[in-house]
């Protein structure tokens, strides 16, 4: 029988005996690529040239000039929002879906990316969203930290364009992240923005991957771990973060909730959250779905997946739902445009027609509970 540990034992094994060295890091991301994106940004917005590809995992789906921007989560990867992205192209959107800084290569590729370059990735891809595909109209839509990413885009895009033309017509935010209170996560996680200011833990922590990776379905979940833990980032991303790379996700929470308005955000919103995610609280899309000041908004919470919406048991509704919100979206002339790139003779779902998974009270009953302490 397994010797059981105590706390003490518990919160010392996310640590790693070796620390990682700050002198190299800063090191590592002067040298970074993604930090010239500011550069190379200012360049094409004042020389409008094209936009060359900046990363070999990038997925672009070439549809109509109305354009959608899929932003995948941290330590993720592209292909999580691929289904989604090819439902949403087969009725005419083009589709980009961005690899962040960082991402589909080593944990030290990771390490080295900052918030700031996760974003730049985000906003350089919907800068060739809308000089190089030509797109009028463009919509975003994120996963988890993603959905972070996508609202902070919203915000800079408030004010950038202040007085002129935003072509941001709505965003979708999927399991959207503001703090770590899913039922897989242990309760003390609340103190981890604490204790990542204090260098000694910031250094050493680790945090890995944990059942149900954000999966309800077995069959799926098993799929994606195997490709996780067999080191396939590409596929299936990485199964830890460090605690630099936690704490570079706080920063960016922080810059989204502080630095902008939340009130300013008018853009039509769709916000779809799991009832039962194990890795951040609905209350996270409930808290952006009341502060912002968008017209058109919607809150859809969901009974039969965890964290992953977009590819677990409902991710047909989660595709018809956010397809549905963006095509109610168009006016005329732009819907006519859409249906000229459809490669499905279906028609555009609509919201009366999605029928969403429903638990029995023995079922929703049974769900899991928070807790774990450590």
């Amino acid at each position: 029988m397994a010797e059981k540990k105590t706390l003490w034992q518990l919160f010392w094994q996310h640590f790693s005996d070796k620390p990682i060295d700050e002198k190299w890091l800063a090191q590592q991301r002067n040298k970074n690529s993604a930090r010239n994106l500011k550069n190379f940004l200012e360049n094409l917005v004042e020389n409008k040239q094209d936009v060359q590809p900046t990363n070999q995992n990038d997925i672009f789906m070439p549809g109509s000039q109305i354009g959608v921007l899929l932003i995948h989560g941290l330590s993720g990867t592209p292909q999580e929002m691929k289904s989604l992205g090819k439902r949403l192209n087969d009725f005419g959107f083009s589709v980009y879906i961005p690899c962040l800084a960082g991402h589909c290569g080593s944990p030290e590729d990771l390490l080295v990316s900052t918030h700031q370059d996760w974003l730049d990735s985000v906003y350089l891809a919907f800068l060739k969203l809308q000089h190089q595909y030509k797109c009028k109209v463009i919509f975003s839509a994120g996963l988890c930290v993603g959905a972070t990413i996508a609202l902070n885009l919203c915000e800079r895009l408030i004010v950038e364009k202040s007085g002129k033309e935003n072509i941001l017509r709505g965003q979708a935010l999927f399991s959207l992240m503001l703090q770590w209170d899913g039922w897989s996560i242990p309760k003390l996680a609340f103190l981890l923005p604490l204790i990542m200011k204090l260098p000694y833990f910031r250094n050493r922590y680790l945090f890995y991957e944990r059942p149900p990776y954000g999966i309800k379905n077995e069959r799926l979940r098993h799929k994606i771990s195997s490709q996780m833990l067999s080191g396939d980032s590409k596929s299936a991303g990485l199964d830890y973060l460090t605690g630099i790379t936690l704490k570079e996700q706080w920063n960016l929470i922080d810059l989204t909730l502080k630095k902008y308005h939340l009130n300013d955000v008018e853009t039509p919103t769709l916000l779809i959250h799991s009832k039962f995610d194990d890795i951040c609280h609905h209350r996270n899309s409930e808290k952006i779905f009341q502060q912002i000041s968008s017209k058109i908004k919607k809150l859809i919470l969901l009974e039969n997946s965890y964290h992953m919406i977009v590819v677990d048991n409902e991710r047909s509704e989660v595709a018809n739902a956010t397809l549905s919100f963006f095509v109610d979206l168009l006016n005329q002339y732009e819907l006519e445009e859409l249906t000229k790139y459809k490669k499905v003779s279906k028609d555009f779902p609509r919201e009366n027609d999605i029928i969403f998974q429903k638990l029995s009270p023995e079922e929703f009953q049974n769900q899991p509970q928070r807790n774990n302490w450590l």
